[in-house]
């Protein structure tokens, strides 16, 4: 697949869902498709990251308020704090051009990818090994998800603007939602429903490793405190 044909798919799968995610694709022609798609949202993350820390970001800890801050809002910190504090922070000392373009390099090139890995590993695992829906391989699962992570790599850029965030951040979260079902039905050959429901139990296996794993982080805390009192 070239590189063309692969953004394209990218995009066709954003406008035409049912249609779009039906491509037989093999792990490394997936990541193509990303990292493809990603070239423009990319340039305009860049650029309207510059202009947000120009404006917004210059010395401003939106949470902390270290050095000085702003009455008109912080965009992406007010949603995504660790992106906020990178820039902020990072900027202040090898100044905002570096840190906006490593902030773009880390959350839109290399963390992305690797939930997607994640992620297409838990749904395969519940749809193949749990609920026995799905019909193929995991590199299929891998696809759909990837397919699932576009909206909010196409839109990364407008978090940025404080108050549309709102919107966008809504937006990404049903768009996403929505493309992952359609993509994971095409992809495992199974019905639509089959595949809300995989999503919904995935979903709750994460969700229920992480109360526990939360619980027993607290529980390792407490117990230095009470191992005193304790017989």
């Amino acid at each position: 697949m070239r590189p063309i044909e692969a953004m394209k798919s990218g995009f066709n799968s954003l406008t035409h869902p049912g249609t779009g995610t039906t491509k037989n694709l093999n792990v490394a022609e997936t990541l193509k498709v990303y990292y493809t798609t990603a070239i423009i949202p990319f340039i305009l993350f860049l650029v309207v990251g510059y202009i947000w820390y120009a404006f917004y970001g210059t010395g401003v800890n939106c949470y902390s308020g270290y050095l000085h801050s702003t009455s008109i809002g912080c965009g992406p910190s007010q949603y995504f704090s660790v992106l906020g504090h990178f820039i902020s922070y990072t900027a202040y000392y090898i100044g905002a051009p570096v840190a906006v373009f490593l902030a773009g390099v880390l959350f839109l090139l290399i963390v992305p990818p690797i939930g997607i890995f994640i992620k297409s590993i838990i749904y395969h695992i519940v749809g193949k090994s749990f609920l026995k829906e799905f019909k193929k391989d995991w590199s299929k699962t891998f696809t759909a998800v990837t397919y699932g992570a576009l909206p909010l790599l196409v839109l990364s850029w407008m978090l940025f603007i404080p108050l549309v965030s709102y919107i966008v951040l809504a937006l990404v979260v049903v768009w996403g939602f929505l493309n992952s079902v359609i993509a994971l039905a095409n992809q495992q050959k199974i019905t639509r429903l089959q595949s809300f429901g995989v999503y919904l139990v995935a979903l709750f296996i994460v969700l229920l490793i992480a109360v526990v794993a939360s619980g027993l982080a607290i529980v390792g805390l407490a117990a230095p405190i009470y191992s005193p009192v304790l017989p």
